[in-house]
């Protein structure tokens, strides 16, 4: 097989500030696998802890460090460095995230000929911090021998509705891995530029249902998504709420807001199909019909069905836009809608024999960093 440096198949992107903690588990979860037929590109955005000196210290011809002029905030830096790509196919890495020990020898396998988006299962590890939120959870691992073609808008669809979500979709970030050209296509149609909204991660999913008809399933991990205190104070939900400050005004500055169509008393609940609904509209790529009342309905009723709370929320910040019948009505059509696929859902995951791996753990000193939860992974 031939290996273009100038072209090479897979492009891993690692945008990072102030990542110097886990960053090079995130960059050695490549450089330590066998492939050469990639290249590894971080962009450093401004850090002020060590980023700067251990990127110093690379050494690898399939290592490429960027910075951006000045410092930016995240849609704007993912953007910066989704321009830096030159591979056939595209992935985001967060820098607390990695690779799993066989990201490319697996997809190597795959014929990807008639697909452009490609998902895989989410599997997650906890770094020290972050036990507020998640418990003493360290590692969560379940692969299956499976992988199914998923239909794009039907996905869409049910996670706006608050049935499926987000991250089942592609995304230009971990657990997704998206083909350059249909990248390219979708920033053509855009005036050259991909991101439209705060969260890069959400809208990249956005814009990827809306110019693919089909998607792949994979239901063998092939990423760490990884939480640590750094991603659990960008949410807001940790200690580091001026962090949280700081991302919306940087946001603000560069020119990405909330959209003024969901009332702010909503959107700070931080609901997923909200921050989807967000991203949709913020977006020129959808036909008429996502941003239509019809859409608008089913996404406020699958809001409301979550509990009490968020349906009353509903009601106080909405009561006068939105017919209480018709809500109610696709609320009904939700449940119904809802049941078929718990039942689907519920039946695949009793073929037990589709399941080849699974770590459910929190022994924290056999799992220290997420490396070693790579190296454990390959034992088994």
């Amino acid at each position: 097989m031939s290996i273009s440096i100038d072209r090479p198949k897979y492009s891993i992107l690692i945008p990072t500030r102030n990542g110097a903690q886990y960053l090079p588990f995130a960059i050695q979860s490549a450089l330590k696998q066998g492939s050469k037929d990639f290249e590894l590109i971080i962009s450093n955005n401004h850090s002020s802890d060590d980023t700067h000196d251990y990127l110093a210290t690379l050494d690898d011809p399939r290592v490429r460090v960027v910075m951006p002029e000045r410092p930016l905030s995240m849609p704007a830096h993912y953007e910066f460095i989704l321009s830096q790509a030159n591979g056939e196919w595209i992935t985001i890495l967060g820098d607390d995230d990695a690779l799993m020990p066989d990201f490319f020898s697996d997809l190597d396998k795959l014929n990807l000929d008639q697909i452009d988006a490609l998902v895989s299962r989410r599997a997650y590890y906890f770094w020290p911090g972050c036990e507020d939120l998640y418990g003493d959870t360290v590692v969560a691992y379940q692969s299956r021998v499976k992988a199914a073609v998923k239909r794009s808008g039907l996905n869409l669809f049910l996670s706006l509705c608050s049935i499926a979500v987000y991250t089942d979709m592609p995304q230009a970030y971990t657990t997704g891995l998206i083909r350059k050209k249909l990248i390219d296509q979708i920033k053509s149609d855009c005036n050259g530029r991909f991101y439209f909204a705060t969260s890069p991660d959400v809208y990249s999913a956005i814009a990827i249902a809306c110019r693919t008809k089909k998607y792949l399933r994979l239901e063998k991990p092939l990423f760490w998504v990884g939480t640590s205190a750094k991603s659990v104070g960008f949410s807001g939900a940790g200690k580091a709420k001026e962090r949280y400050k700081e991302f919306w005004q940087q946001c603000a500055d560069d020119g990405f807001h909330i959209t003024s169509a969901i009332p702010m008393n909503l959107f700070i609940l931080r609901d997923g199909a909200l921050f989807t609904y967000d991203a949709l509209l913020n977006s020129p790529l959808p036909a008429p019909f996502w941003k239509s009342v019809f859409v608008k309905y089913f996404v406020y009723a699958g809001v409301a069905r979550k509990n009490s709370d968020l349906k009353m929320k509903v009601k106080e910040e909405l009561g006068s836009e939105l017919n209480t019948f018709v809500l109610s009505c696709c609320s009904l059509l939700l449940f119904l809608i809802d049941s078929v696929y718990q039942i689907n859902s519920k039946r695949l995951g009793l073929i037990d024999r589709f399941v080849s791996k699974k770590i459910i753990s929190s022994d924290r000193g056999r799992f220290s960093n997420i490396g070693k939860a790579s190296d454990e992974l390959s034992r088994l």
